[in-house]
């Protein structure tokens, strides 16, 4: 097993699991409960994380690197109902809910 993803919060590193499964990739969450530990040992290394078999492992690391870079550029979009500026990986307004 591979540890392919680390980050401060459950929510995210559970998404990343979860798109890792949307593309047939079985994984193990780890450190899910070592919260309890920050302070006593350094904070990074009880940080929830995601394990691949080692044969998936370089196919995981591609898919979240892809995914990754994809939330992370692009320009805003203005909602054409209410024109609030939304970022780039919103589909709905998050001010009006529309589309």
């Amino acid at each position: 097993m591979n540890k392919v993803f680390s980050a401060d919060n459950i929510v995210e590193v559970g998404l990343m699991r979860s798109f890792l499964e949307q593309h047939d990739i079985s994984s193990e969450l780890r450190n899910h409960h070592s919260s309890s530990l920050m302070g006593e040992v350094p904070f990074t290394s009880v940080w929830p994380e995601v394990w691949v078999s080692a044969n998936d492992s370089e196919r995981a690391i591609k898919l979240i690197s892809d995914i990754q870079r994809d939330i992370a550029t692009g320009p805003d979009w203005s909602c054409s109902n209410c024109h609030e500026s939304n970022p780039i990986n919103f589909d709905i307004c998050w001010q009006c809910g529309k589309r």
